[in-house]
C-alpha cells in the first residue's frame, strides 16, 4: 500500500493505492484525508486479512479494511499518546499472536538433487574432423560486487572591473572580467568476482553419439525447529513442531546423461532427459528451435531472444558464448560549495571579486550475477589426398538457443531446467 500526498497544503485529497506484485500494478485507489501523515498496513486481528491503519495531522487514526478489492473505513480514534506523532505501526498489544520458540537448531541437511542444465555438443561433421580437438560445450557462473568513490576539490577566482555614468535619465555601464578555475577529481575502485566453469569435450568413441553433460545442483540448508506458543489457537495451539530451513549453499556437479538417466531410472526421482540429436553428426540437428520432445519452444521459454549465426571454418576453431546477468547499483552523490564575493570602488569604478570553491564527493555500489553458456566446433581442413574439397563440401552454419524445458517433479509440482541447443543448416 502507497500513500500519496495530495499536496494543496492538505486542500486536496491524499491517496492510498493497493499494489499488486504478482501482476506488477496498482489495482485500487481510495482517497483519505488530506491531512494524513503515515500509514501502516498489518493483521489486527487474526482474521488473515489485512487492515490499513492512516495517522493524519488532526491527532486521528483511521482504519481501514480491504477485502474483495474494496477499501471500507473501519473506524476514527484519537491518538492518546505524544504530541507531534508523525509515524504509526502495527504491534501485538495483547500478546495473542502465534509465536515459536527455537528448541534445535541450526542442522545442516541436504536437499534433493535436481537437474540444472542440459548442455548438447554443437553440431560438428566427426568424418571429417579426424586429427582435430573435438566441439566443446561450457556453463559457468559469476558473482561480482564493483566498488567506487570519487573526490572532486574545485576552486574558481574571479576578478571584474566595471564602469558606469548616468545622464538625462540614462545609465550605461561597461565592465570586463578575468577568472581561472581549476578542479581535481581522485577516484577509487575496487572490483571482486567469484565464479566457476563447467567445460566438457564431445568423446563420442566412449560415451556414444546420443549423450550429453547434465550440471546437477544439491542444495544445503540449516534447519531450526521450534516449538509454537499460540494463546488464542490461532495456528492450532501451543506445542506444535515448526520447521524451517534456510539456505546456506550447495554443490554442483556435471554428469554424463546416460549416468545421469541411469540414476533416474534406478530412482524415479527424476525426469529422464532423452538426446535426440547425434554427437558429430550435423544432419541430425534441427532447422528450427524444438524442445527435448520434438515441440516447437514458446517464445517466453527462450532465454536469448537475438542471437547471430556462426559459420563453420577450414582452419581455426569457431567458438561462441551466451551471456545473461542482472546487477543493482546503489549511488550517492553528495556536494558542498564554499563562496566569498566582495566589492570595492569609489565614483563610478567599481572592482568585484569571487572565490568559489567546490567539494563533492561520489559513491556508487554494483552487485551483479551473470551466467554464461557456450562452446566451440572443430574446423573443416581440405585433405589434399582426396580430390573434393572437404570444407565445401561439409561446410554449415548453426545457432544456439537456450531455453527452459518443463517437467513435472517427484511431488507433482511443475520445475524446469535449462537447454542449450542448436539449429544448423548447410
Amino acid at each position: 500500500v502507497m500513500l500519496e500526498d495530495g499536496g494543496w497544503w492538505g486542500w486536496s485529497d491524499d491517496k492510498l493505492y493497493v499494489f499488486q506484485p504478482a501482476s506488477e500494478e496498482f489495482i485500487l485507489d481510495q482517497s483519505v484525508n488530506g491531512h494524513t501523515l503515515d500509514v501502516a498496513v498489518g493483521d489486527r486481528n487474526s482474521d488473515d486479512f489485512d487492515e490499513i491503519a492512516i495517522l493524519r495531522s488532526d491527532k486521528q487514526i483511521e482504519l481501514f479494511s480491504y477485502q474483495n478489492s474494496q477499501i471500507t473505513s473501519v473506524m476514527t480514534t484519537p491518538v492518546t499518546v505524544g504530541d507531534e506523532a508523525q509515524r504509526i505501526s502495527f504491534v501485538d498489544w495483547n500478546g495473542d499472536s502465534a509465536s515459536g520458540r527455537l528448541v534445535e537448531g541450526p542442522e545442516l541437511v541436504a536437499g534433493d538433487t535436481v537437474p540444472v542444465a542440459a548442455l548438447l555438443f554443437p553440431p560438428y561433421p566427426a568424418e571429417v574432423s579426424v586429427g582435430y580437438k573435438s566441439a566443446s560445450v561450457f556453463l559457468g557462473s559469476t558473482d561480482s560486487t564493483d566498488e567506487s568513490m570519487s573526490d572532486t576539490i574545485s576552486l574558481s577566482v574571479g576578478l571584474g572591473i566595471s564602469f558606469g555614468a548616468e545622464a538625462f535619465g540614462f545609465k550605461a555601464k561597461v565592465g570586463a572580467s578575468i577568472s581561472k578555475s581549476t578542479s581535481v577529481t581522485q577516484t577509487f575502485s575496487k572490483s571482486l568476482s567469484v565464479g566457476a566453469r563447467y567445460t566438457a569435450n564431445s568423446e563420442p568413441e566412449l560415451f556414444g553419439r546420443a549423450y550429453a553433460p547434465i550440471v546437477m545442483s544439491c542444495g544445503c540448508y540449516h534447519r531450526y525447529r521450534y516449538q509454537t506458543e499460540d494463546p488464542a489457537n490461532l495456528i492450532g495451539g501451543t506445542g506444535q513442531t515448526v520447521d524451517l530451513y534456510v539456505p546456506v549453499g550447495g554443490q554442483t556437479q556435471l554428469w554424463s546423461s546416460l549416468r545421469y538417466n541411469a540414476m533416474a531410472e534406478a530412482t524415479g526421482l527424476y525426469p529422464k532427459i532423452e538426446i535426440p540429436s547425434q554427437v558429430g553428426s550435423v544432419d541430425t540437428y534441427p532447422a528450427a528451435p524444438i524442445d527435448l520432445t520434438a515441440q516447437p519452444v514458446v517464445p517466453e521459454d527462450m532465454v536469448f531472444t537475438d542471437i547471430p549465426t556462426f559459420n563453420a571454418s577450414d582452419v581455426g576453431y569457431v567458438n561462441f558464448f551466451l551471456s545473461a546477468g542482472e546487477s543493482e547499483t546503489n549511488a550517492v552523490a553528495e556536494s558542498t560549495d564554499f563562496g566569498v564575493n566582495s566589492s570595492f570602488g569609489g565614483g563610478v569604478v567599481s572592482v568585484d571579486a569571487s572565490i568559489n570553491i567546490g567539494v563533492s564527493q561520489g559513491y556508487s555500489l554494483r552487485i551483479g550475477r551473470s551466467n554464461l553458456f557456450g562452446g566451440g566446433i572443430p574446423p573443416i581442413a581440405d585433405d589434399p589426398d582426396t580430390p573434393e574439397d572437404e570444407f565445401e563440401v561439409h561446410r554449415y552454419s548453426f545457432q544456439p538457443y537456450v531455453y527452459r524445458q518443463h517437467y513435472v517433479d517427484k511431488y507433482g509440482e511443475p520445475a524446469a531446467f535449462y537447454v542449450m541447443n542448436y539449429t544448423a543448416a548447410k
